[in-house]
């Protein structure tokens, strides 16, 4: 039941575009579970597609595009939430917002022997700082 609860409100009208103020960690979650499950369900689609027009000695490229459209439309249409809630748990925890800029690290180190192990470190620091619990005290982000 709570599920459902953090879910709408990542999704509500009122949330949908907040950056500011606080989000805990059962938000996040069950915003990362759910997107989860929706390419999750969105990959089987295309490949029920792709399985049922199987024609020998033809290439069918159309599931693949059906899939990959509802892909980027559903993936346009969580950003701005995503983005909000990711902001709204790094507050939550005490930190700045800036903090994601960790993940632009990759982009930086692109085409330098260091480009996998910054993949590494920007996604390991990104969830640590993500699941450390709340910071209710001297938080400035909470008033």
């Amino acid at each position: 039941m709570r599920f459902w609860y953090w879910l709408t409100q990542a999704y509500r009208d009122g949330h949908y575009a907040d950056f500011k103020g606080a989000a805990p960690r059962g938000e996040l979650l069950s915003l990362i579970v759910f997107q989860l499950l929706v390419f999750l369900l969105i990959s089987i689609v295309g490949a029920i597609c792709l399985i049922l027009v199987d024609r020998p000695n033809e290439v069918v490229v159309w599931p693949i595009y059906f899939a990959a459209s509802l892909f980027v439309v559903f993936g346009l249409y969580s950003l701005v939430p995503s983005l909000s809630v990711l902001f709204r748990r790094l507050h939550d925890a005490g930190y700045s917002a800036w903090w994601c800029g960790v993940l632009v690290v990759p982009m930086i180190l692109q085409g330098t022997e260091l480009a996998p192990l910054g993949q590494w470190f920007s996604v390991l620091f990104t969830i640590v700082l993500l699941l450390l619990p709340s910071k209710t005290v001297g938080n400035r982000y909470l008033q």
